[in-house]
């Protein structure tokens, strides 16, 4: 896939998350960081926490994110949303991006998540399938994951691009 269309679906996940420069965000699945360079850029006094199973993935990251390590604004970790620390102050919203975390065990995975996120925080779950027929199915197995877990989806939202058309569950933890 072209480094355009990589950036184009991050633009339009950016613009979807509204991220304030406040915010405490939690990235999902972080690969090399470049989601998680374009939210740290509009943070001020927030901060990111990106994960990522992979420690190479995890390193790739962080190097490219240097200056928003040094500047205390995103911080990288080679751990599964399981072993999250708890944080001082819950998230305010998270993300994922074609991850597949929430097919394996996903009770425990949503459930750890659910534990990190504010009460009235959101949890964003993208998608961009190879082929565009994937798209739709994809996003209503996420939506009956999410709320078969408790999580109460707000909506989800289609975005047409290249090679196929990306979507976005929103949802928040149950009460």
């Amino acid at each position: 896939m072209p480094t355009l269309d990589i950036h184009e679906r991050y633009h339009w996940a950016l613009q979807l998350m509204d991220i304030q420069p406040g915010d405490r965000v939690l990235e999902i699945g972080c690969g090399a960081g470049i989601a998680a360079g374009l939210v740290a850029g509009k943070l001020q006094t927030g901060s990111l926490t990106a994960i990522d199973r992979s420690a190479p993935m995890v390193q790739k990251a962080s190097a490219r994110n240097r200056a928003f390590v040094e500047a205390g604004r995103a911080v990288f970790l080679a751990v599964p949303i399981e072993k999250v620390p708890d944080p001082d102050t819950p998230y305010d919203k998270a993300f994922a991006f074609n991850v597949s975390l929430f097919w394996g065990k996903p009770s425990r995975a949503l459930r750890a998540l659910a534990a990190l996120l504010k009460p009235d925080g959101h949890l964003y779950v993208f998608h961009q399938p190879p082929s565009e027929d994937k798209t739709r199915p994809i996003a209503e197995a996420t939506r009956r994951l999410l709320e078969a877990q408790g999580y109460a989806v707000q909506e989800t939202r289609y975005q047409p691009m290249k090679p196929a058309m990306v979507s976005c569950v929103l949802a928040r933890p149950g009460t």
